[in-house]
């Protein structure tokens, strides 16, 4: 393969992955941004209080970043590659 060839190959990848990156983080940030935003039915329908509603959340966040923080340490012992295609389907 020709140098010119190979480079226009890896601009082309290198924008796919920019872009797919991109897309992933932002549908990643609007699923979670819409707990917040059920808040108000979430606490009618299951009948909970303000400050009970703010725990639960507290809790939520916290088990999902100990489980972000789990989950590099376990892709650090397993091969990444195998386990990024894991999280992505």
């Amino acid at each position: 393969m020709s140098n010119n060839k190979l480079d226009a190959t890896y601009k082309r990848l290198r924008w796919q992955i920019i872009m797919s990156t991109f897309l992933t983080y932002t549908v990643m940030y609007i699923s979670r941004k819409a707990f917040a935003a059920a808040a108000p039915l979430l606490m009618t329908d299951l009948g909970m209080t303000t400050v009970q509603f703010g725990l639960a959340s507290s809790i939520y966040y916290i088990l999902y970043g100990v489980s972000k923080f789990s989950s590099g340490l376990l892709a650090v012992k397993i091969n990444l590659v195998y386990s990024l295609h894991q999280c992505l389907l």
